[in-house]
């Protein structure tokens, strides 16, 4: 029945035609359902209007490290506007594609120099994605709409164990920071097995070439891994925004408002983030018991199975 909701968004951004883009609330609306359409839905139901059962989800590519459609970044311009769901849904597909290439070098058997010059150039188009991440955040994060507060509150069991939280205009502004973080983390995971395959190889091209041509060096490594730290410590913090736990004023909810829809969002970003952070740690714990939560408490079984999904490498979300 997916594929109906996707026609629905549809034909919901038509029935409010260019009304929606006259009033700030409206513009939100039609970015979140267009970032929606770009990440979870084909881009033939929503360019061509038809009603298929086979979806491309960005969501799927990237657990599986296939290439999206190529008509996937189409759907992002059908409009003629910019802004922020507009430019994450875009790397959001870029991010898809590459680890899609990537995936092609892991399943190599033939370690040339040919593989090795193809390894290089997929570690210098993820660093690239990055850099327009970074610049993404950095652009956005200060905004009165976009961006959010940050608080420290005192640790209990529903927020991060180091009591900080994230707030936000709302949890559709919230989904859109879970999907970059959530996405950027698994590109700088897929970076990190592309650095080691290529390290591993007799007689290699020596990485500090296009790592020097980047202006970086070899403390790239370090560098990843600090962003995925980051990046886990900024879903971990949305998590209480999300599911109600903390209210707009960055303080706990004395009544707690359920959204189904908001536990529904968290998901991947809880699975990606569970994937991701250190084992054993209590962080790691946390995001899991989280996803019990939503699978408990908000009826939501999926995440059940997320949270009972055995660990593959970080770069492996299959």
């Amino acid at each position: 029945m997916d594929h109906h909701h996707h026609r629905g968004r549809m034909l919901l951004l038509h029935l409010r035609a260019s009304d929606q883009f006259n009033s700030p609330v409206g513009r939100c609306l039609f970015g979140i359902l267009q970032e929606q359409a770009v990440s979870d839905a084909s881009p033939r139901i929503l360019l061509l209007h038809l009603c298929t059962y086979r979806r491309m989800q960005i969501i799927k590519c990237l657990t599986r490290h296939v290439k999206p459609l190529e008509e996937a970044g189409a759907w992002v311009q059908v409009f003629g506007i910019k802004g922020p769901p507009q430019e994450i849904a875009g790397l959001n597909i870029k991010t898809a594609q590459m680890c899609a290439e990537a995936q092609g070098l892991f399943d190599s058997t033939t370690h040339d120099e040919e593989w090795e010059l193809c390894m290089l150039k997929t570690i210098e188009d993820a660093i690239v994605i990055d850099f327009q991440y970074q610049s993404w955040i950095d652009r956005y994060s200060k905004l009165e709409v976009w961006g959010f507060q940050v608080y420290d509150l005192f640790p209990n069991e529903t927020l991060p164990a180091n009591g900080r939280v994230h707030v936000y205009y709302d949890t559709w502004t919230a989904y859109i920071w879970t999907s970059c973080r959530s996405k950027r983390t698994h590109l700088q995971e897929v970076l990190l097995h592309c650095v080691s395959l290529l390290t591993c190889v007799p007689n290699a091209i020596d990485l500090s070439r296009v790592l020097k041509r980047l202006g970086l060096d070899e403390s790239l490594l370090l560098h990843s891994r600090a962003i995925i730290n980051d990046m886990v410590s900024g879903i971990s913090a949305t998590v209480p925004f999300m599911l109600g736990d903390i209210n707009a004023s960055g303080k706990i909810a004395l009544q707690k408002k359920r959204l189904q829809l908001a536990g529904y969002h968290l998901m991947w970003p809880l699975h990606v983030a569970r994937v991701s952070a250190q084992p054993g740690s209590e962080e790691e714990a946390w995001l899991e018991g989280r996803l019990r939560f939503i699978d408990g408490k908000m009826g939501i079984k999926f995440a059940g199975h997320l949270a009972n999904k055995v660990k593959n490498k970080p770069w492996n979300l299959g």
